[in-house]
């Protein structure tokens, strides 16, 4: 095993995970098989790919974010890890860190009253997700800020 192959490894099994544990099962075993050089043609490993990787779509800062009027909605889809590669977009990933510090620019800005935490995610990483609720708990006095989900919020 490679030393980049084995940081993975090691760094997936090292991180402390709140997920749906079909999305956990699907991300380690295309891991033990990415390690192992093990054939990615099982079938049904293959279509729970493709469907997370539908819903990945290499994000910049303004998709994250609509505006209506003076209210904000911050889009929260996706498997929550710290950081994020376009690789790891494409897989369904979101950087908390980057939804934090957008979080924090539209608490900034003055033509927003208030925002929309609208969540669609099975959970992930749980690095960096007390941080950004600690801010969303301080700015309750700044903006009014509601969370809404249709889907699924772990």
């Amino acid at each position: 095993m490679g030393i980049g192959k084995s940081f993975i490894v090691q760094h997936f099994s090292n991180s402390v995970w709140f997920i749906q544990p079909e999305r956990l099962k699907t991300i380690s075993e295309v891991i033990v098989k990415k390690v192992n050089n093990i054939s990615l043609n099982n079938t049904s490993l293959n279509n729970e790919l493709l469907e997370l990787m539908q819903k990945g779509d290499n994000k910049n800062k303004d998709s994250f974010v609509q505006r209506i009027g003076n209210i904000a909605i911050l889009n929260i889809e996706g498997i929550l890890v710290p950081k994020v590669s376009w690789l790891d977009t494409l897989c369904g990933f979101i950087s908390t860190f980057e939804i934090h510090n957008i979080f924090k620019e539209l608490l900034d800005d003055n033509k927003i009253e208030k925002i929309l935490l609208y969540f669609d995610s099975p959970g992930g990483e749980v690095t960096g997700v007390y941080e950004f609720s600690e801010t969303i708990f301080q700015a309750r006095d700044k903006k009014e800020i509601i969370a809404f989900t249709d889907t699924c919020m772990a």
